[in-house]
């Protein structure tokens, strides 16, 4: 999904609404995604920005990807991926008792927040065994993704920090129109049906019919 910073209203809490936004739903190799990246980028803007801003889970293709087609980009790590994780090392090293994990978890969480990350990551044991499916190691994890968690610094530069609105789209775009009862998709018709969906979800559904009938 890609939006403009001039396309968010902001709350009286903080919290922002995009109005504008495009969304690029994609089966297929991350090698192929990059021109749908690309091409929508270039649409709102990229070359003409102050700053291209790239939020993610931390995944390593996306990383890559990011790295080559936006090599002036700023990756953040989604916050809300960290927190999960977080938590989940939390329940497995304290054995699911939540009178232990989740003060440690919000202790860690706070660190990281305010910007203390070395202080963070002194609070985080290590792993007595291999970790299980889902529980990533933390102190890795955070190591290897330092310079995308200096939260204070994106906030004060107006940055988002959380993918929530990646988030929701996934149900929007894919979830209700694809996940429905009994709905059996190949790879070229759920790719047709997303992509009409898309288009009508990121307001371009008009546009799209009359380059169709021109």
């Amino acid at each position: 999904m890609v939006f403009r910073d001039k396309d968010m209203i902001k709350r009286a809490n903080g919290d922002h609404i995009i109005i504008k936004k495009e969304y690029m739903p994609f089966i297929g190799s991350a090698d192929k995604f990059k021109k749908f990246v690309l091409d929508a980028a270039v649409r709102a803007g990229y070359g003409k920005a102050a700053n291209i801003v790239i939020i993610a889970d931390g995944a390593t293709w996306i990383r890559n990807l990011c790295a080559d087609i936006f090599p002036d980009g700023i990756q953040i790590l989604d916050l809300y991926h960290l927190k999960e994780n977080i938590y989940s090392y939390g329940k497995y090293i304290f054995q699911d008792d939540p009178k232990q994990y989740i003060p440690w978890s919000e202790q860690v969480i706070d660190k990281i927040e305010l910007g203390y990350v070395d202080e963070a990551l002194t609070l985080i044991p290590e792993l007595p065994d291999k970790a299980p499916a889902g529980v990533v190691n933390l102190r890795t994890y955070i190591e290897n993704n330092k310079e995308k968690i200096d939260y204070p610094g994106y906030k004060a530069k107006g940055f988002f920090v959380g993918s929530g609105a990646i988030e929701s789209a996934n149900k929007i775009i894919v979830q209700r129109r694809l996940k429905q009862v009994g709905m059996r998709w190949g790879v070229k018709g759920a790719q047709s049906i997303l992509t009409l969906r898309a288009k009508e979800e990121s307001g371009l559904w008009e546009k799209e019919k009359k380059t169709l009938t021109a």
